[in-house]
């Protein structure tokens, strides 16, 4: 009869433990940091689905960011194959470049000013947009940020981006490791992007920059002209 009250104890004990374990309070300003520090470096590559009113088109992309700058490519092809031609290359450092061969109006984009200034600024999580908000994000789990509304989950893991004014929005789907799997641009109900992560690798992603567009005169109804594009 004694093994098995010494068990009961010991598993009793085991239990107070893991629950005193359990209510240690979490480090959210090391989460964060944690997960800022994650995603200065990293490359990406999958399938990208264009949807717009039912019709899809499936092409492979990859996706590359440093601390200064990002870069994503659709491919023509396989990202694995020999030489593969992108399609469209968005460049954005300390410019927007824009580069699609087959629609060359599209390249007009980079000269708009469709990004908010504060992003400009500071670039794209970068460490010192880490210092100016990293209170707001842990307090709140969200940043507003020149109009952008960027919400974050209890693992201070960034998991939608919302534009009110045009009503784009950003869904980020994740594997039970806290890598994305799955990202969604919706630019209105029946028109948007999903990337469909294959593969992604931390701290060893190089890209090659994109040369400037040509400088244009953009019309006084650019904004009119930029939803003609996405539409």
């Amino acid at each position: 009869m004694k093994h098995p009250v010494l068990l009961f104890i010991l598993t009793i004990g085991l239990l107070a433990v893991v629950s005193c374990a359990s209510m240690q309070p979490v480090d959210k300003a090391q989460l964060l940091r944690t997960e800022w520090e994650r995603w200065q470096n990293f490359e990406a590559q999958g399938v990208v689905q264009l949807t717009d009113s039912g019709l899809t088109l499936r092409k492979m992309f990859v996706l590359s960011k440093t601390p200064e700058a990002m870069r994503f490519d659709i491919l023509s092809s396989g990202a694995l194959a020999t030489n593969p031609a992108p399609l469209i290359s968005v460049y954005y450092g300390d410019y927007l470049a824009i580069q699609c061969p087959q629609f060359p109006k599209v390249e007009i984009l980079a000269q708009m000013p469709i990004f908010p200034e504060k992003l400009t600024n500071y670039g794209i999580m970068q460490d010192s947009l880490f210092a100016v908000y990293a209170d707001s994000i842990i307090n709140n789990q969200e940043l507003n940020l020149e109009g952008l509304q960027l919400k974050f989950n209890s693992a201070m893991q960034l998991e939608r981006i919302i534009e009110p004014k045009s009503g784009i929005e950003i869904n980020i789907n994740r594997t039970s490791k806290g890598d994305p799997d799955k990202v969604k641009l919706t630019i209105r109900e029946k028109t948007y992007v999903e990337l469909l992560i294959d593969s992604i690798s931390y701290g060893n992603a190089h890209l090659e920059p994109l040369p400037p567009n040509p400088k244009v005169e953009l019309p006084e109804n650019w904004e009119q002209m930029l939803k003609s594009l996405l539409e």
